[in-house]
């Protein structure tokens, strides 16, 4: 805090001694004179300037704003609106300008020159010169001359007065702080022998117009430096009785320099822009286009013109659009926002053809040193093959993840659900071997139902187990013909009539006659039998197992329904599903492996079918499969 004061305090005394110092020569020079502040409202005047506007009927006071005491100034001389308006933008610009006027002094027609000088801490001095009985420079007296070089010493341009020939006449010292000469080593010198070689003719261009009593505005060249080096000025100059040129220019070569680099470094970034395959774009605060570069071509089919000004979400997705929405949402809750804050952003976009493209987003945004947002900018890039690879990879991972889950079943089957009925039969066999006399006739009935029913099952599995396999090595080939489904349905239920009899499950056949179905006779049996086996296995005994079928939006509905346990929902998730085949015990602690269902499915899909199960516990099940009328 102390160091800012004493900043403060030091900015203080300077504007105090520019204001001493203008005030000093206010009142110590000949000429009528006046200064205003930064504001250019009238802080002092001498007594001679006041003199000279009384006796034309004007009034001068301190205070007000130097606009006002002009407007009043130019409209009793009858100036031109265009002359008003220039030379107050001028004194706004801080630039030099000079004024010649008529006016009759006590009968006698006099001739007047205004000069407004540019203070370097604002605000600025005007002189008022009688200029009536001088012919030329040299008629000014001596005493005039020191009052004019302190005030040119003020300024904070380079000023100047040359003759007709390009000779220098006066000059500030502002030349010698800018260029390095002294005042002295210019004066009488001709100022073309300053001027870079490839500005001259310009330069000689410039004095024809003055001398055809033209004033030249903002016209610019380079001046030697006594080092050797050049600088660039610009000019503003006006002649006077077409013997003198008064003129002010000021140094740009801080601009010109700039402005190259400006140049080169856009050289390189069109050359860039142009010639990258990614698209470089730059947006304003509202999202919009104001840059985009000839590769979004490329990349979303628009030519540039198209997008300039659009919405930079208008060429999103829905679902991309929102997502970012919800980012800059939260970015909008900082200090300083910005669109598209510095990051890296996968979106979707939508091409001109309609198509999508996955691009890889970059974006940051551009300050002033003063913190405001110039725009954000950034560089998009197509990465639809990379999407497309990663895509590839997790369905491959979930495939792996499948073949592995499958691997780890078919081995789990073979080593436990295959091997064990195997273990029962060789007891049972081994038993019957060594102690066949001990057994009744019955009891060697009872025994051979069991073993009957353990082959019969095991068999089945087994038959699963193979079908399963040949599916996994994409064995099996589709062959679709008309199938009867009531006359199947019929088979499949006499072959499965015993078990549903030991437990006093009906099965009922719901199918029409006439109805025909389009599939692989030999899948649609596998599928059938295993369906119908699980209701009779989940089914206590005096229950019903149905079978129907349904004609809906060019698909067979083929049901097998029961009035069984029924499923939970959390077991219902873990069906048709390789990597948890679930399994569990039926009504009389029949066993199951869980290949059937998944198999189920891997034959009803292979006839672009679908298949589901509604089922609510102790409300019984319904399996559900469709089958395409054409395939």
């Amino acid at each position: 805090m102390k160091e800012s004061k004493k900043e403060n305090t030091s900015g203080a005394a300077k504007k105090a001694k520019s204001v001493k110092t203008g005030t000093g020569i206010i009142h110590n020079i000949k000429q009528g004179a006046l200064q205003t502040d930064s504001n250019f409202k009238i802080i002092d005047f001498n007594g001679r300037l006041k003199t000279f506007f009384f006796s034309i009927g004007l009034s001068l006071k301190k205070g007000i704003y130097y606009k006002t005491f002009f407007e009043s100034f130019a409209d009793k001389f009858k100036l031109s609106p265009k002359m008003i308006e220039g030379t107050l933008n001028k004194i706004e610009n801080k630039e030099f300008v000079s004024i010649e006027f008529n006016c009759p002094i006590n009968g006698e027609n006099k001739q007047f020159n205004i000069m407004h000088t540019p203070l370097s801490e604002g605000g600025f001095l005007l002189i008022l010169t009688d200029i009536s009985e001088e012919k030329n420079f040299g008629a000014v007296s001596s005493e005039n001359i020191a009052e004019t070089d302190r005030f040119f010493s003020l300024t904070i341009d380079l000023l100047c007065i040359a003759d007709m020939k390009a000779d220098f006449v006066r000059l500030n010292n502002t030349w010698e702080n800018v260029l390095g000469y002294k005042v002295e080593e210019l004066v009488g010198k001709n100022f073309y022998q300053f001027i870079h070689p490839e500005d001259v003719e310009d330069t000689m261009t410039a004095v024809s117009n003055l001398s055809k009593g033209k004033i030249v505005l903002n016209f610019i060249n380079r001046y030697r430096c006594k080092d050797g080096s050049y600088r660039w000025l610009e000019w503003k100059a006006s002649p006077f009785e077409n013997k003198l040129i008064y003129a002010a220019a000021r140094d740009i070569t801080d601009r010109i320099s700039f402005e190259e680099i400006l140049r080169q470094n856009e050289e390189k970034y069109r050359f860039l822009t142009e010639n990258v395959g990614d698209m470089i774009w730059q947006i304003d605060r509202d999202y919009n286009y104001i840059y985009v570069s000839p590769s979004v071509e490329n990349i979303l089919g628009y030519m540039p013109e198209e997008i300039m000004g659009e919405s930079i979400f208008s060429l999103l997705t829905p679902s991309s659009a929102d997502y970012l929405s919800q980012i800059e949402e939260r970015n909008k809750n900082e200090y300083i926002f910005s669109p598209l804050k510095g990051g890296v952003y996968d979106l979707q976009h939508i091409r001109k053809d309609g198509s999508l493209v996955w691009c890889e987003v970059h974006s940051s945004p551009l300050y002033t040193p003063d913190g405001r947002l110039i725009f954000s900018q950034g560089v998009t890039r197509d990465i639809n093959a990379r999407k497309d690879a990663e895509r590839k990879l997790k369905d491959y991972a979930a495939e792996l993840k499948d073949l592995n889950a499958t691997k780890d079943r078919f081995f789990s089957i073979i080593s436990h659900d295959l091997k064990s009925p195997f273990n029962g039969l060789i007891g049972m066999t081994l038993e019957f071997k060594n102690n066949a006399q001990d057994y009744s006739y019955q009891e060697i009935s009872t025994i051979g139902s069991e073993m009957h029913e353990a082959v019969v099952n095991t068999y089945r599995l087994l038959e699963n187990l193979l079908e399963w396999s040949r599916i996994q090595l994409d064995q099996i080939q589709l062959v679709p013909s008309m199938v009867p489904l009531n006359e199947e349905v019929e088979k499949i239920i006499t072959s499965l009539n015993i078990s549903a009899a030991q437990k006093n499950i009906k099965l009922i056949n719901c199918i029409d006659k006439n109805v025909i179905v389009y599939a692989d006779l030999n899948m649609l049996k596998v599928i059938l039998r295993n369906l119908i086996s699980n209701a009779i296995k989940f089914t206590g005994r005096g229950g019903f197992t149905e079978i129907g079928c349904v004609a809906k939006d060019s698909s067979s509905i083929i049901y097998v329904k029961d009035n069984g346990v029924g499923i939970p929902e959390e077991i219902k998730k873990k069906l048709f599903r390789a990597d948890s085949m679930y399994s569990s015990y039926g009504t009389e602690k029949e066993k199951g492996t869980g290949l059937g269902l998944l198999l189920c499915k891997e034959f009803v899909e292979k006839h672009n079918g679908k298949i589901w199960v509604e089922s609510q516990p102790g409300n019984g099940s319904k399996f559900i499969f469709s089958l395409p009328f054409k395939i």
